[in-house]
């Protein structure tokens, strides 16, 4: 038996949106690397620790967030290698106190993903450290929704991230 399809693909963004509006800063069709996404999504998270006045401050440190979302695959399911390198030079800022980014692409889909591109996703990993780590990492995360199937695939990194893109989540946000 078939699944009941929740949403088209536009609706679905449209419930992206509004659970990203609080914590990310949001472009639409945003070019990054000579290829377009239909919303980029952006949070900075700077964490400091102080000793008795904030005038002493033993550590800092920052984790960024970077969301790139695609629609009825415009761009490629999986990026290749020259492209996350491009992408990482023009939106990663390994600054002193930077720690660690994280790059998510999500592909939503309004028909099914083959089995053979739902290996590739499952084996996807890539991962880039700046100056052997003393100046953070880079972690690739990939999610591929499915909403033919009401379905999330991901890579190893992606799997944390999961659940906030299932899109039997938004139901109750759509209907209410």
């Amino acid at each position: 038996m078939k699944t009941k399809n929740y949403f088209t693909a536009y609706e679905y963004l449209n419930q992206l949106k509004l659970m990203y509006k609080s914590y990310f800063d949001l472009e639409e069709n945003k070019e990054i690397a000579n290829k377009k996404f239909d919303l980029y999504a952006f949070a900075q998270i700077k964490n400091e620790k102080y000793f008795a006045s904030r005038k002493l401050k033993i550590w800092e440190y920052t984790q960024y967030d970077h969301c790139l979302i695609d629609i009825n695959n415009r761009n490629k399911l999986i990026p290749d290698k020259n492209f996350l390198k491009n992408t990482i030079e023009k939106i990663v800022d390994p600054h002193r106190n930077h720690m660690q980014s994280y790059i998510t692409f999500v592909n939503i889909r309004e028909n099914s993903f083959t089995e053979k591109e739902i290996n590739e996703i499952n084996n996807f990993s890539y991962s880039k450290s700046f100056l052997l780590g003393f100046k953070g990492w880079c972690d690739v995360c990939l999610i591929a929704v499915d909403l033919s199937n009401n379905k999330v695939y991901t890579n190893q990194k992606g799997k944390k991230v999961a659940d906030n893109y299932q899109p039997e989540r938004f139901i109750k946000a759509k209907s209410s």
